[in-house]
């Protein structure tokens, strides 16, 4: 079933990103991006891809994994350039 599954029936909730699992991660991009959750739709998905694609990235280096050409490398430099994307498409400007 998956964890993200097993959390959205133990919350009570219809969609993953409503439990705590990505609450405070959507709620931290909308923070840095100044855009409001539930006010666009279209924001509303960017923020998700960001969120979610944020936790992956945690975990796959926290497993060890580096940027690559090929295998876990590539899925984390995809996985990084697509939170990116929606990042800019937010607004987002990195401060680094």
């Amino acid at each position: 079933m998956g964890m993200e599954r097993t959390v959205t029936v133990i919350n009570g909730k219809t969609t993953a990103y409503d439990t705590d699992i990505f609450v405070p991660l959507i709620n931290r991009v909308s923070e840095l991006t100044g855009k409001k959750f539930g006010a666009n739709g279209n924001d509303d998905n960017a923020m998700r891809i960001v969120a979610e694609h944020g936790r992956s990235l945690a975990f796959l280096i926290a497993d060890g994994v580096l940027p690559d050409n090929e295998g876990r490398g590539y899925v984390l430099r995809r996985l990084l350039r697509r939170a990116a994307l929606f990042g800019r498409r937010l607004g987002w400007i990195s401060r680094f």
